[in-house]
């Protein structure tokens, strides 16, 4: 069950919060959850962008 975990956007902004804000680290240290994130709002804005234009 831990794998569908990943699939889950808040799994990635709770570790880049908790490293930068709790433990001090630097924004470069969590660059990688923070890139998943991005890819995760890029992929799901596009695939709404696309439903929306099959529907016109």
């Amino acid at each position: 069950m831990q794998w569908c975990s990943y699939l889950v956007p808040l799994r990635y902004a709770i570790k880049v919060l908790r490293g930068v804000v709790l433990e001090g680290q630097s924004f470069i240290d969590e660059l990688l959850p923070f890139l998943v994130l991005v890819g995760i709002g890029v992929a799901l804005l596009a695939s709404a962008s696309l439903t929306l234009k099959e529907r016109e």
